[in-house]
């Protein structure tokens, strides 16, 4: 895959003639048309930076990664708990938020577990469930 949505199929060898074919989808929607941010101005406002990430090209791809992974850092884990906790947002950017908490925060702390847990969109309980299997941030001990 390519940093504009372009799917590239490689063909032949091991005696045959081999091709590399690009396969790219013509956008019918603004959205759908627009580049991605490769780099945002250091002066880029937090909303920008948040969006960047919430909405990239190919999350684990590691061009991508290098372009949403230091903004995430710059931001700080609050901006992605209150993406996630966000019942307005579109069900996809409240599970890449959390997705980013487990990738880059440790995963979600008990509170936002449990608010997440609540969520009226099956698929951000889901998504909350999911982060249980990758926690690493540290647990209240009982005494």
């Amino acid at each position: 895959m390519g940093p504009d949505g372009s799917l590239f199929i490689c063909v032949g060898g091991r005696g045959t003639h081999g091709t590399v074919y690009r396969v790219r989808y013509d956008a019918a929607t603004e959205r759908e048309r627009r580049p991605l941010l490769l780099s945002l101005p250091a002066q880029a406002p937090p909303a920008q930076k948040l969006q960047a990430c919430l909405e990239p090209i190919q999350p684990n791809a590691s061009w991508s990664r290098a372009v949403w992974v230091p903004l995430a850092r710059s931001l700080g884990e609050t901006p992605f708990v209150t993406a996630a906790l966000n019942e307005q947002l579109p069900i996809e950017r409240r599970i890449r938020a959390i997705q980013i908490l487990v990738d880059q925060f440790g995963g979600l702390t008990d509170q936002t577990l449990k608010a997440l847990a609540g969520s009226t969109q099956p698929s951000v309980r889901t998504a909350a469930a999911w982060s249980i299997g990758f926690q690493t941030k540290p647990r209240p001990t009982d005494t």
